[in-house]
């Protein structure tokens, strides 16, 4: 957490307005831009999303200014919209995305015109970790915590829609020590993708022994995230699908709290 940061005698703290371009140039080696603004619905969500993208255009040319080798952009798998593929990679096509992804491809967008940096576009699932609550796997599990039942669609389909946030870190530290050039897009998820049906099971066993799995029909696809570039380019060993699950509730069942239930 930040409050944790700011006792480090390492880290120097700033508050700022993203939105504005520096005063002074940045002078850092290296940015990782991971905020972004937080949105409701309609308005407010296309409000949010172009504040994120003026957000990440000033802090692209503050970084430029300032003579920054490297720009790692947490960016989103939200930027391909309607997804109808059974797998998504890098070069799969883009069809309707809402605010939030169109807010995400134009910083991507923004970031491939940079000649004089090496740029980087990460594109997430839903992230897990430490006190989250936005992705479906904490919903689901928040869900099943309260009400012992766990609601699917699609419950055959395979699953790796899911990082943990100690991949995402490991990664960018392994591209910031080794380098990359021009501009690179990479699709990340977990390894080894599991059926749905599976990750419902596997959070029973984990800690929801009288949970229920109920399916409810849907027309809305599912998709599994092709990591094939990250891992043959970068190194990339996240975490497989079930060890994901079981990591996270583990972090769960130590204390830490998922929206307002506590795990035990």
């Amino acid at each position: 957490s930040l409050d944790r940061l700011a006792d480090s005698p390492h880290v120097a703290l700033l508050k700022s307005d993203l939105r504005r371009r520096a005063a002074s140039p940045l002078p850092f080696d290296a940015i990782v831009h991971c905020a972004f603004v937080r949105s409701g619905d309609g308005r407010q969500a296309q409000a949010a999303a172009e504040a994120d993208l003026a957000m990440t255009r000033a802090l692209v040319d503050s970084a430029r200014a300032g003579g920054a080798k490297y720009f790692v952009y947490l960016s989103s798998v939200d930027v391909y919209g309607t997804v109808m593929a059974a797998e998504i990679d890098e070069d799969s096509p883009i069809h309707e995305p809402g605010p939030y992804g169109r807010a995400k491809l134009g910083g991507e967008m923004a970031l491939s015109q940079c000649t004089d940096m090496a740029t980087i576009s990460l594109r997430l699932p839903g992230v897990v970790g430490c006190k989250c609550n936005g992705p479906w796997l904490a919903r689901l599990i928040d869900e099943m915590a309260r009400s012992g039942t766990a609601t699917v669609f699609n419950p055959d389909a395979p699953f790796n829609n899911s990082l943990h946030v100690d991949d995402i870190c490991r990664l960018i530290g392994t591209l910031l020590a080794d380098g990359w050039r021009a501009h690179e897009r990479l699709t990340l998820g977990a390894a080894e993708p599991i059926p749905i049906r599976d990750v419902v099971r596997r959070l029973i066993e984990l800690g929801f022994p009288r949970a229920v799995m109920r399916v409810e029909p849907s027309k809305r696809s599912s998709y599994t995230i092709a990591i094939r570039r990250a891992v043959e380019r970068y190194g990339f060993t996240p975490m497989t699908m079930t060890k994901q699950l079981e990591r996270y509730v583990a972090e769960l069942g130590s204390g830490r709290e998922i929206s307002s239930t506590k795990f035990n």
